[in-house]
């Protein structure tokens, strides 16, 4: 068996586990130990950035960063957080909010892409050994 199959059964297997449980639930297993915080940076391709926003549930936690937003796709919320951190300008918004705001992302992103968008993560973070996603907006 080659590298490239052992990687694809992987992340085949990591990809059924995240449709049954959900992409957080497998990422989460990456820590090593349980109360340890992860990075993991959300895989945001070129076709992602025209998401609208309402075409997903975000965790209530959530509304206030997108109200402060005024951002109707997912493109537009990138520009503001990516602002954000650069200029660094804190959101007007409570500590939950902002904690939960990454992780809806990822979901959003993972969520939204196709099957083989999907695999290529787990692939890509089986084969760099990296949750942090290379190309990443």
């Amino acid at each position: 068996m080659s590298y490239d199959s052992i990687i694809e059964v992987l992340a085949l297997a990591l990809l059924e586990q995240a449709n049954e449980v959900g992409c957080l639930e497998v990422l989460d297993g990456f820590s090593q130990r349980p109360d340890t915080e992860i990075e993991v940076s959300a895989p945001i391709s070129e076709e992602m950035l025209i998401l609208p926003l309402d075409k997903q549930e975000w965790p209530e936690e959530c509304a206030p960063i997108l109200k402060e937003s005024g951002a109707t796709t997912l493109g537009e919320l990138v520009e503001y957080l990516n602002h954000c951190a650069a200029s660094g300008k804190k959101p007007n918004v409570s500590e939950d909010a902002a904690a939960a705001m990454f992780p809806a992302l990822i979901a959003f992103c993972y969520n939204n892409a196709d099957t083989d968008g999907k695999r290529f993560f787990w692939e890509y973070i089986l084969e760099s050994n990296s949750l942090v996603f290379e190309g990443v907006e």
